[in-house]
């Protein structure tokens, strides 16, 4: 379903609904068996994951060059949109709930990947799924908020901003304005979530721009991630 005002697709809201609150259901298993250095831990690290994984998803998504790909190009050049003024604010003006609910084949292929692919089914992948998507849709709401004005952005995101816990806007607007009007500079900041990866990630890409490469990470990363992170609690538990 296509909303008519703001001409974007509306995510199936029933569907988020699904995976979110058993996400969050799995966040408080998790404090619960678990101690609390170990919870603080490990939700930094998927912090810091999503920085990483949300920075390379935007280059690659970004490359030109899928967009002429047979099939998967519409798909590529639909996230592209986002650029175009037209669509640049979309993402504030709708609900958060659809911003999150963007998250929605992530959530699913997130928690069929573990148990389909690797045969795991013990309690540590449901929590570090749960974790991952919980922080994954707060990540979501920090680019959301890197677009609001000030004037429409709740104090409490000002205020993650200034903590460097969310996306510091005038870090995001300098990726858009180059994206849009290069003029042959080097296209920076592509972490679309705290922005803790763009120093790093920015000079990288001097070194190794090549899209295919990065596309390639993360359809491995896509598939391997909750796995990982829950071997990573299971090993931190022990």
């Amino acid at each position: 379903m296509v909303h008519p005002e703001l001409d974007y697709d509306v995510p199936y809201r029933s569907l988020t609904w699904a995976w979110l609150i058993p996400a969050v259901a799995m966040i408080a298993l998790g404090a619960w068996y678990y101690s609390l250095p170990v919870m603080i831990a490990f939700c930094a690290v998927t912090l810091l994951w999503i920085s990483v994984y949300s920075t390379v998803l935007h280059y690659a998504l970004d490359a030109e060059e899928f967009a002429k790909w047979p099939v998967v190009g519409a798909a590529f050049v639909r996230f592209q949109s986002h650029h175009f003024p037209q669509w640049i604010n979309v993402i504030y003006r709708k609900p958060a709930l659809d911003v999150v609910g963007e998250l929605n084949p992530i959530a699913m292929i997130n928690l069929l990947a573990p148990l389909l692919l690797f045969r795991m089914r013990s309690r540590e992948v449901f929590v570090a799924w749960g974790t991952y998507m919980v922080l994954g849709g707060y990540a979501m709401l920090c680019h959301r908020w890197a677009h609001e004005p000030p004037s429409r952005r709740p104090k409490f995101a000002g205020l993650l901003q200034r903590a460097h816990l969310a996306l510091n806007p005038k870090e995001h607007w300098r990726h858009h304005a180059l994206a849009v009007s290069p003029k042959g500079e080097f296209v920076e900041n592509y972490d679309l979530s705290f922005g803790w990866s763009n120093g790093w990630f920015n000079r990288v890409l001097r070194v190794l721009p090549n899209a295919r490469v990065w596309l390639g990470f993360i359809v491995v990363a896509t598939l391997t991630q909750v796995w990982g992170l829950a071997m990573l609690l299971r090993w931190s538990h022990r």
